[in-house]
């Protein structure tokens, strides 16, 4: 904690949110902004945290990295984003995506994955009507066959993508400011994705 401010740097797992969560309902004054560096985390502590920013409206400041469960989850039902210069929004994926590397489960362990992925989709379907952003925000790169990766010239071999903030407003995230405005437009030569584009008819 820095005065009003939660810091939550790495994976996010239940035992870290719980204890950001502890931490926060304990500080007199509040919380009213979140500074996150997260690039993995499991899927039901990243929705529990998200759920925590959206009921009390904790502001969420990326300073390097937020992805996967982070954007999918935490970043998703912040009131607002600032995304700090030379900071990334990354998206891989989420439980509707239709691709998954299922090769060499047997019959048992493919049905208990299967059972593992309809109760995620269910949580996924109700946490998104929660926040109000459309699902297909966590699909995008990947649907079919990776079509919007190939067409923004990316290496499809690196699943990560970024969206431009027109994009993303379009899916629900209507206020997230990146402190460089040019980060998406000129993409850095280390950046770890690239940046897709959504056509009218993906709305």
């Amino acid at each position: 904690m820095e005065g009003r401010t939660l810091y939550f740097n790495g994976e996010i797992t239940a035992e870290k949110v719980a204890e950001a969560i502890e931490l926060a309902n304990v500080q007199p004054n509040g919380v009213v902004a979140m500074m996150i560096d997260s690039d993995s985390g499991e899927y039901r502590p990243a929705m529990e945290l998200g759920r925590w920013v959206y009921t009390n409206q904790v502001h969420l400041i990326v300073n390097g990295t937020c992805a996967s469960a982070c954007a999918n989850y935490v970043l998703t039902a912040a009131p607002s984003t600032l995304v700090m210069k030379g900071s990334d929004v990354l998206w891989f994926g989420g439980a509707m995506q239709d691709e998954w590397d299922v090769d060499g489960f047997d019959q048992k362990e493919l049905e208990q994955w299967q059972q593992s992925l309809s109760l995620w989709r269910q949580h996924e379907d109700a946490f998104f009507a929660l926040v109000d952003v459309n699902p297909k925000i966590t699909m995008f790169g990947h649907m079919n066959k990776r079509e919007k990766l190939h067409k923004a010239g990316c290496d499809i071999d690196d699943a990560a993508w970024m969206y431009h903030i027109d994009d993303m407003q379009k899916l629900g995230l209507n206020n997230i400011v990146y402190a460089d405005p040019d980060a998406l437009i000129t993409a850095r030569k280390d950046a770890p994705g690239c940046v897709i584009n959504l056509e009218d008819s993906d709305f």
